[in-house]
C-alpha cells in the first residue's frame, strides 16, 4: 500500500513539472523530451529507493514464498514383462510296434489257456493274430479273435511263434477255470443171479467127465455169455470154459440152448471134461455172467464149492 502512495506522488510531481499551468516561457521541443527523461529517470530512482525500503521492512517469511513443487504427476512407465509363448510344443511319441502271432498247426482259440475252457474260435496256419497280453506263466497268448475282430480269446503257445516286443505286453490273470457240470451217475439195475444145482454127465465111454450147473438171474439186466473156473481139489485138475449160449448137456449131449438168459430165466453152464470121475471129490468153481457176447458189458462172479 504504501509503495503505490510514494509511486503516485513522484508521478504528481514529475507531471506538474510537465504541465502544470504555471506560466513558464515557452520551450523548445528539444527542452521537453530533455525534461521528460530526466523526469523519468528521477522517478526510477525513486521507485529503486522506495523498493529497497519496503525490502528491509519485510521479515524473512515475507520476503518470498519457495517456489512449489509442480503438481503436474510425472508418469513413469515400465516395461511390461515379456509373456511366454502360448503355443503348445507337440512331442510325438512313436506308435509302439504291434505284437505278431501265427501258429505252425491249427490251435484252436478259447476263453482260456487250456482245454477246459469253452471254444470260441482258431487261428489257421499262415494267419497272423495281434497279440494283447500274456498269461504269467509266458506260455499262452490272449489275442483278437480270429473269427470274431471285436472279441478276443486265449491261445496256447505250443505252435505258436511271437514277433515283436512281447515282453512289453501286459500280463493278464486268466479268469477261474469253469466248474464242470455236475454229471448224474447212472443207475445201474441191480444185477445178479444164483447157483441152483449141479450134477455130472458121465461120459466114460469116451474116458470124459462133465459138471452141468444150472443158474437162474436174479437181477433186472439180461446175461449174454458165461464162464466157469472148475477145480477138483482131490485130482488138483482145473478146466476153464466159456460160451455165448447157456445150454444143458443131458447124456453127453447137448438141449435146452438159450442164447441169453433174461430176468427170472433158468440156464445152464458147465464145465471142461474131467479125465477123472470127480464124485465125491470137494470141487470149487468161479462162475461168471456178463451182459454182452464174449465176456464183454457188466460182469458178475461168484465162487461155489460143492461135493458132486
Amino acid at each position: 500500500m504504501m509503495l503505490s502512495v510514494l509511486l503516485l506522488a513522484s508521478l504528481a510531481c514529475g507531471l506538474s513539472d510537465l504541465t502544470g499551468e504555471t506560466t513558464a516561457p515557452q520551450q523548445s521541443t528539444e527542452e521537453l523530451q530533455a525534461a521528460v527523461v530526466r523526469s523519468l529517470a528521477e522517478t526510477a530512482q525513486v521507485q529503486t529507493a522506495i523498493a529497497q525500503g519496503v525490502a528491509g521492512t519485510l521479515s524473512p517469511t515475507q520476503q518470498g514464498l519457495p517456489e512449489l513443487p509442480s503438481l503436474t504427476p510425472t508418469n513413469t512407465f515400465s516395461p511390461m514383462p515379456e509373456l511366454p509363448s502360448l503355443t503348445p510344443t507337440i512331442t510325438f511319441s512313436p506308435t509302439p510296434e504291434k505284437v505278431i502271432l501265427t501258429v505252425s498247426q491249427l490251435t484252436n482259440c478259447r476263453t482260456g489257456p487250456g482245454s477246459v475252457y469253452d471254444w470260441v474260435g482258431a487261428l489257421n496256419v499262415g494267419e497272423q493274430a495281434e497279440v494283447i497280453a500274456r498269461d504269467p506263466a509266458n506260455s499262452s497268448w490272449y489275442i483278437r479273435n480270429p473269427n470274431n475282430s471285436s472279441g478276443f480269446c486265449w491261445i496256447y503257445g505250443t505252435y505258436a511263434s511271437v514277433t515283436g516286443n512281447s515282453g512289453a505286453l501286459p500280463v493278464f490273470t486268466p479268469m477261474p477255470t469253469p466248474t464242470p457240470a455236475k454229471t448224474a451217475t447212472p443207475t445201474i439195475p441191480p444185477m445178479d443171479f444164483s447157483v441152483v444145482s449141479n450134477w455130472i454127465m458121465d461120459c466114460s465111454g469116451i474116458g470124459e467127465y462133465w459138471i452141468n450147473i444150472e443158474v437162474v438171474n436174479t437181477g433186472d439186466v439180461t446175461w449174454q455169455s458165461w464162464k466157469t473156473i472148475m477145480t477138483d481139489t482131490v485130482t488138483a485138475q482145473t478146466k476153464i470154459t466159456y460160451g455165448d449160449i447157456f445150454h444143458f448137456i443131458v447124456g453127453c449131449a447137448s438141449s435146452t440152448l438159450q442164447h441169453d438168459l433174461t430176468k427170472g430165466e433158468p440156464g445152464g453152464v458147465y464145465s471142461g471134461d474131467f479125465v477123472d470121475d470127480p464124485t465125491g471129490h470137494l470141487m470149487t468153481a468161479t462162475i461168471t455172467l456178463c451182459t454182452l457176447d464174449d465176456l464183454g458189458g457188466t460182469c458178475k462172479s461168484k465162487e461155489v464149492s460143492f461135493t458132486p
